[in-house]
């Protein structure tokens, strides 16, 4: 392609990009390259090549013409659009503002750079035209121009609603509530966690674990789960991060790290303190680690029938809260990221981080399944942040 062809279809393009009209004859352009670039303008967006893809093709191409473009790299402009890069030197920038001294140019940069320029006109001409003729590929994922691909939760951190589960037997006075982050070590063998007297739910954080039970417990496959999976009593079954376990009370179950990847789970207890409670868990010394994040053991009243138990996740920085909970509603908010963390309970129910740093907590709550919330718009649904000053 000539330097003069090149120039007419950078003109070219550069008006249809910009919405004003052009023939191919004002610009002395081949028709046959103006239709190809009319038919690619009116295609739908798709992902480009990466930055450092095309300053690495242009600088290996021009390389070979001329060693000097061996420095930083040149970043092509497409449609007016400039790729992130490295700024310019301050002494490129005043090469760059200062007219140039002689219109002679080097013949090998010359050709070195429209070779680059070919080699960028026809990869970008193949994509659109793969994008004309076929479409896009049966099982390439669709994602917007300038947007990036979902990727699932990290367990570990995710924010908002970790599960939503409906259990009977809660205890009319529960003695010990409390939440807990138990570590599995690998093959860690059966620890068996109950009958209790009350509700306990696990969420899987890391790793494998599996599970035996023998009467109606829950299994929530996925972060914020509201629905159960069916399961059999007897069948072992497997849980996976993010998946959470939901077993109510006088049910025997044991559970078992198999894997060679250690295991951890956050777990909710909501028991009447029997003396029974405390015979479980029982498991092989060293294989389980037991850590208490926080504990409530005001002997709280609960009301008959079956209760929404919900586990939630948040960030809070030092001096931001959790709002006070619903009118009937049992809220417990208990520091995650640091064991027996410092939260403050004001006077109308919210949990301040008191800490210097910020804290992940885990909120729970339970109400009677038949309880009625008030409107979205009535109720405090996002955190408080601290006063200004």
């Amino acid at each position: 392609m000539s330097e003069r062809a090149a120039d007419a279809l950078a003109a070219y393009w550069d008006a249809l990009a910009l919405g004003q009209s052009a023939e191919p004859l004002d610009v002395d352009l081949d028709p046959a390259l103006a239709d190809a670039v009319r038919r690619f303008q009116r295609v739908a967006d798709v992902p480009g090549p990466r930055p450092e893809f095309v300053a690495r093709l242009e600088r290996s191409l021009a390389r070979a013409g001329d060693a000097a473009m061996d420095s930083a790299p040149v970043l092509v402009h497409l449609h007016g659009q400039t790729p992130p890069g490295p700024s310019a030197p301050m002494a490129d920038r005043a090469r760059l503002d200062s007219p140039p001294r002689s219109p002679r140019r080097s013949p090998a940069r010359w050709v070195a750079a429209h070779l680059a320029t070919a080699a960028l006109l026809l990869l970008t001409l193949a994509a659109g035209w793969a994008a004309i003729r076929g479409g896009p590929a049966p099982n390439a994922p669709l994602v917007p121009a300038g947007g990036a691909v979902e990727t699932t939760p990290d367990p570990t951190t995710a924010q908002g609603l970790l599960l939503q589960a409906t259990v009977d037997g809660v205890p009319s006075i529960a003695g010990y509530i409390a939440v807990e982050r138990w570590s599995f070590a690998s093959h860690s063998g059966p620890c068996v966690a109950g009958p209790v007297s009350g509700p306990m739910v696990y969420f899987v954080t890391a790793g494998r674990l599996t599970v035996t039970y023998a009467g109606p417990a829950q299994i929530f496959r996925g972060i914020g789960a509201t629905r159960p999976t069916p399961a059999t009593p007897g069948a072992p079954a497997e849980i996976e991060p993010g998946d959470s376990l939901v077993v109510p009370a006088n049910v025997e179950y044991s559970l078992a790290n198999d894997q060679a990847a250690p295991a951890s789970a956050v777990v909710f207890s909501l028991l009447s303190a029997v003396t029974s409670d405390w015979n479980y868990p029982q498991f092989t010394p060293g294989k389980i680690q037991v850590d208490l994040l926080a504990s409530d053991i005001t002997n709280i009243p609960f009301p008959p029938g079956p209760t929404r138990i919900e586990l939630r996740r948040a960030t809070l920085a030092p001096g931001e809260s959790i709002p006070a909970a619903d009118p009937g509603t049992y809220q417990f908010v208990v520091g995650e990221t640091k064991a027996l963390a410092y939260l403050g309970r004001g006077s109308g129910g919210e949990a301040t981080n008191k800490e210097a740093e910020s804290l992940g907590v885990i909120v729970v709550t339970t109400r009677p399944a038949t309880l009625q919330l008030a409107p979205p718009s009535r109720r405090a649904s996002s955190l408080t942040q601290p006063p200004a000053g």
